[in-house]
């Protein structure tokens, strides 16, 4: 189970990509047709990925 601190660090984490906007496209993860966010993976991957995609991620990183 995740503490509060870890919870409002992926809330913020969210918050920031989300922030800086989106755009149009496929996602790169799912291929859904939606709003893509800039996603930076620990190993400062860029992916562009849909807000579905980017819950998923943050949740994985968490986990590790």
């Amino acid at each position: 189970m995740s503490g509060f601190g870890s919870i409002l660090k992926k809330g913020k984490k969210l918050f920031n990509t989300k922030d800086k906007g989106g755009e149009w496209g496929r996602c790169e993860e799912c291929n859904a047709r939606a709003i893509l966010y800039k996603y930076f993976d620990e190993e400062k991957q860029m992916w562009m990925l849909c807000e579905q995609c980017i819950t998923i991620f943050t949740n994985d990183e968490e986990e590790k």
